[in-house]
């Protein structure tokens, strides 16, 4: 099992534009921070699944916008 910070520092080296939606049953609001400063796209906490599917959702189609040349 990868603790956030290893997965974030993995999927970073081997495939930097890969979206990363943390799904989290615990983390402090300054995990929450580093997280999305180490590159997640989102973190949802396990007590919000709802939130899930909309978060995947809004990271893989900002991901697909980056690809396409948005925001350069």
């Amino acid at each position: 099992v990868l603790e956030a910070p290893e997965l974030l520092h993995l999927v970073a080296a081997t495939n930097p534009d890969l979206p990363v939606v943390l799904f989290v049953s615990d983390l402090t609001a300054a995990q929450t921070r580093a997280a999305i400063q180490a590159g997640a796209s989102e973190v949802i906490h396990k007590s919000s699944p709802a939130k899930l599917a909309t978060a995947v959702r809004e990271a893989i189609a900002f991901a697909r916008f980056r690809a396409q040349g948005g925001f350069e």
